[in-house]
This record gives C-alpha cells, sequence and structure tokens, in this order.
C-alpha cells in the first residue's frame, strides 16, 4: 500500500513540473505559501518587483517569505545594458493557477498575482519584450477564466489609490476591502494604454523572442520564436533586417554554419490588427584563427583583441563582447568587422574595467557621419575615446565627464578604412592615424572598456570596426607603424630556419603574443604526445628538444593557449 501510494505521488509531482502557461517556466514558490482553496479567480493584478527577477524568484523560494506570487516577468533591461540576466519576456510560473497566491493580503481569494522586473522609479525597465509576454500571459488568464478584460479586473497593486475603481468594487464586490493594500507599483511608468491595447486587441505579441545562439564553423544554429494573437497569425525571420526568403516557420535552422552566417536575426509576427517585432538575437560563428599575410607578432602588453570575426570574443583576454540593438557584420579590414548602424547599437565588454595610464588602444575605422553630435569608439560613464568629438564637426577626440571635451584636429575619412590609435599616458591622449602621429593632447585620463560603438550617454557610432586591440602600455611610433604596416598574428607557427646545437634539436616558435605555446611531438603523425608548454610574453620563443637526438624521424604540432 505505501509503494503504491509512493508510486502515485512519483506520478503527480513528474506532471506537475510543467507550467499550466506554455511559454512559462516552472519553479516553484516555497512549499504551502498559498491558498488552496479560496473564492474564486477574477481579477489580476500587475505587479513590479522592486528588484531584479532572478532575485525576486529566489526571494518567493525562501522559506522565511510569507508571500507567494503566480507568475514573474523578466525586463530584459539588465540583459541588454550589462551582458547579463535573463531575456526580456521570459515567463516564471511559481504558484498553480487553481490556487491562490499571497500577494495582495485581503484581495489574495480573488487575484491571480504577477510580478515584472523593475523599479517604479525608471521607465526604462517596462521594456516592449516584458509588456507583450505578460499581455499575452493576462490574455490566457482572462480567457481561461472568465476575467473581462477591462481596467476594473486587470488592476494594478496601486489601484486602491483610483477612486473610480474603489467605488465600482463598493458597488460590485461589497465584500472585498479596496483599501487594505497600501503599495504603489507598477506606478506611473507603466504604459496601461499600451498593455490593455496588447490584451483587448488581439494584436501580435511575441511570447518567447529568439535568443542568442555561438556555433563553431561547420555546426548548426537553431533559432526559435514564440508568438500568439488573433489568426491568421504570419511569422516572417530576418537577417539585419531583411526577409529571409520562405523563413516563416518558429524555428529558423543554419546548417553547416560559416563565418559569413553570423548576424543579427528578428521575427516578425504579423495578423489583421497588427505587427509585433522580436527583440534581436546574434548567431555568432567561432572559426578557427589564420595569419593575414605579412602578419607579425604584436608588441608586447597585448590584453584585448576583438577580431570581430563572426563573435565578439576577446582572442587575447577574458573580456568578450556581446552585441546589442543594431550592430551586425559587415566585410572588414581583415574578415569581417563590427557594424554599427549609428541609432542605439554597441558592443558590451563583460568585465570591461578601466586601465590607469600607460595604455594603447588600436582600431581599424570606416567611419560614417553619426546620427548625433558625437560618437564614442570606446566609452563607459566616466570617460571616452570619440570618433566624431561633440559639436566639433566630426573631429576625433576624448571626454573626460564631468571635466571636459578634448578634440584632436584631425577628422577621420568617411568610407574608408583608417588605422587609428590612441595612445595614454599620465601627461595626455596621443592620436596617430594609419602610423602617423597626428597631435598629443593634455590630460591624461584611464582607458574606458565598457561599451564599443558608445558610450554610457549614448554617443552611438556609425560605421564599422575591426581589429581592436588594447595593451596596458604606451606603445612607441615604431611599433604603431609596424602594426599598420602587417597585421599582428593571431595563430601559432613555426618560425625558422630550424637549429641544430649539439644537445638537440631548437625550434622557433611565432604566435598570438601573451598566449603560451602548446608543443606536440610525433613520430609517425598518428600518435601525438605534449612535448612541452612554452611561456610567449613577446610573440616569439625558442624552444630546444633534445630527445631529438639519434630519432630518424620526428614531427611537431604547435597549439596557443
Amino acid at each position: 500500500m505505501l509503494a503504491f501510494c509512493g508510486a502515485l505521488l512519483f506520478a503527480a509531482a513528474d506532471a506537475w513540473a510543467q507550467p499550466d502557461y506554455g511559454p512559462a517556466l516552472w519553479n516553484p514558490a516555497y512549499p504551502g505559501h498559498w491558498y488552496t482553496s479560496d473564492c474564486c479567480h477574477s481579477f489580476c493584478v500587475i505587479h513590479d518587483m522592486e528588484g531584479y527577477y532572478e532575485a525576486t524568484i529566489s526571494y518567493f523560494q525562501a522559506q522565511a517569505t510569507q508571500a507567494s506570487i503566480h507568475y514573474c516577468v523578466c525586463s530584459g533591461y539588465e540583459s541588454a545594458q550589462n551582458d547579463k540576466g535573463d531575456p526580456g519576456g521570459q515567463i516564471t510560473q511559481m504558484v498553480r493557477e487553481q490556487y491562490w497566491a499571497w500577494h495582495v493580503l485581503c484581495w489574495n481569494g480573488y487575484m491571480f498575482g504577477t510580478e515584472h522586473e523593475g523599479f517604479v522609479s525608471s521607465p526604462a525597465w517596462y521594456t516592449t519584450n516584458m509588456y507583450q509576454a505578460s499581455a499575452a500571459l493576462q490574455r490566457h488568464l482572462c480567457d481561461t477564466y472568465g476575467i473581462q478584460k477591462d481596467r476594473n479586473h486587470i488592476i494594478g497593486h496601486n489601484e486602491w489609490q483610483n477612486a473610480a475603481w474603489r467605488t465600482w468594487m463598493t458597488n460590485n464586490w461589497p465584500q472585498i476591502d479596496p483599501t487594505c493594500n497600501n503599495h504603489t507599483d507598477p506606478g506611473q511608468y507603466w504604459d496601461w494604454t499600451y498593455f490593455m491595447s496588447l490584451i483587448t486587441s488581439g494584436a501580435p505579441v511575441i511570447t518567447q523572442p529568439p535568443t542568442n545562439v555561438t556555433v563553431a564553423e561547420g555546426g548548426t544554429a537553431t533559432l526559435n520564436v514564440a508568438a500568439t494573437g488573433q489568426g491568421p497569425l504570419t511569422l516572417q525571420w530576418q537577417r539585419n533586417g531583411t526577409n529571409l526568403p520562405g523563413a516563416t516557420f518558429p524555428l529558423y535552422r543554419i546548417l553547416d554554419a560559416r563565418i559569413s552566417d553570423a548576424a543579427r536575426f528578428s521575427v516578425t509576427a504579423s495578423n489583421p490588427v497588427g505587427v509585433a517585432v522580436s527583440s534581436p538575437a546574434y548567431v555568432s560563428v567561432v572559426g578557427a584563427l589564420s595569419n593575414a599575410p605579412g602578419a607579425a607578432p604584436a608588441p608586447p602588453g597585448l590584453i584585448n583583441w576583438w577580431p570581430g570575426d563572426g563573435n565578439a570574443r576577446d582572442i587575447c583576454g577574458t573580456n568578450d563582447g556581446q552585441l546589442v540593438n543594431d550592430v551586425s557584420y559587415s566585410p572588414g579590414q581583415n574578415g569581417p568587422a563590427f557594424q554599427f548602424a549609428g541609432q542605439n547599437g554597441s558592443i558590451n565588454i563583460s568585465g570591461g574595467t578601466e586601465i590607469p595610464p600607460p595604455w594603447t588602444a588600436a582600431f581599424w575605422v570606416n567611419r560614417q557621419d553619426a546620427f548625433g553630435a558625437s560618437a564614442a569608439l570606446l566609452g563607459d560613464a566616466t570617460n571616452a575615446l570619440k570618433l566624431e568629438q561633440y559639436n566639433q564637426g566630426r573631429k576625433a577626440g576624448f571626454t573626460h565627464f564631468g571635466a571636459g571635451d578634448y578634440v584632436f584636429n584631425y577628422i577621420a575619412p568617411a568610407g574608408v578604412w583608417t588605422h587609428l590609435v590612441f595612445v595614454g599616458t599620465s601627461a595626455g591622449v596621443t592620436l596617430y592615424a594609419n602610423g602617423a602621429a597626428q597631435a598629443t593632447v593634455t590630460p591624461g585620463i584611464s582607458l574606458p572598456r565598457a561599451l564599443l560603438g558608445a558610450d554610457s550617454l549614448g554617443d552611438n557610432m556609425a560605421g564599422a570596426l575591426d581589429e581592436i586591440m588594447i595593451y596596458n602600455k604606451a606603445l612607441t611610433a615604431s611599433q604603431i607603424g609596424a602594426l599598420y604596416a602587417a597585421g599582428p598574428m593571431r595563430a601559432p607557427q613555426f618560425g625558422g630556419p630550424f637549429s641544430a646545437p649539439t644537445n638537440g634539436l631548437a625550434l622557433n616558435l611565432v604566435g598570438l603574443t601573451g598566449k603560451t605555446f602548446t608543443l606536440f611531438d610525433s613520430t609517425n603523425f598518428v600518435n601525438w604526445s605534449r612535448l612541452a608548454t612554452v611561456p610567449n610574453p613577446t610573440g616569439t620563443a625558442v624552444f630546444t628538444d633534445p630527445g631529438v637526438t639519434n630519432q630518424a624521424t620526428r614531427f611537431y604540432r604547435l597549439r596557443q593557449p
């Protein structure tokens, strides 16, 4: 009998791992923090979290939290700004719809509750993806439980402040005290007009936008989208804003992905009522690194290198980037480059803290005229390197926010690939263009590393960036000239000629500066073993293999790191 009961309980737990609302994730609140019986499901209450999505989910899962919620909706604002967090519109269910969560005191027995990531003081958190996803959820609740789709039944936690609603409640629901709550969310910035139009019109809503995909070259990249709305509903995938012929299904797949397949993808959902556009998702393709003709080892001190070859990986350091908004890829100085449309695109750098002087920042730039009065190459909330300085006729410069805008008497030509290098010391910043020094301007600043193609004030650049490199030292004029003349090496290779001292064979190793060499050997091209790891602070190294003595045949392979 006990075994039989255990089997039933196991089956029930397994079935309940699925949410009531299909697009949601199931992540339950702490057991028992809800009512299993009460009056009815007649209202939908809109909350804001006054906090963050994942933290709020954890909060409701704590035993000490005497509260719960049916659903939580992610804003996506944090992900867009800081390259972290969950995608906008993601929904988590925490209490079963058949039960009553503890979220609105004396209203609990009548009302569903939905928490939304964000703060009443900041409208930026109330994103389009959040509105669309939540509207689809509220429409589901209303349709499933017969709730009227109006502002008397879809209310804010702060609806007690609405005198007209209090009167309506007194006349229609006298058993409920409309003033037993005192919260003020979702606040003045919640767009009720837009939100209700999404619920009542049957307009398309993207309930699950596509998410970023990174794939090795030759692999398969798969993108998915989910949408709802009045039928017939038509989907259309776009690549960099252009419709993809025949791509009208929720799933879009790229087989045998090439570097050229890296791009920005989005989906439009349309029906007779309207059109909804998903947030963008980026397909990044990671291929094998190769050296350009004539490439030479980079100078010492290289700490970041973003080649832009179909992805935003930092091949030298650990500060990978994340493309945001209107960024894509285009033909570059060497392979693909980052292409900025100039409206709101940027590349957010993971862990990109400022570098105090001395430093060097090198870019290949193909400038287009910016839409605004200023355009940043690299920036944060404190400093920025400017491709176009504020109100200076598109001259390059740099800014220390709150202190001043500083300008060089140089304008990068439009539509032409130009090599720009900024060198920062405690005394000032020097600009080089195509290997030639232009000017030195005081004062010195720390090098920002939070955003590529923008700064925190929204000075978005238009044009393309390629081969972005950062050094934690001030390069010399001759080193900068060499960078311009021949790009640095990305992949390891053997330099010649080999030499044979009396104690073995000397191997000359060249490659990506700062990345350790790993050397392998074999006698038959089939069985390989690790021979040595060789430090490489300058891009070149020599390793002497004493084991080659008296061997007829010996083969070597070289890898970084």
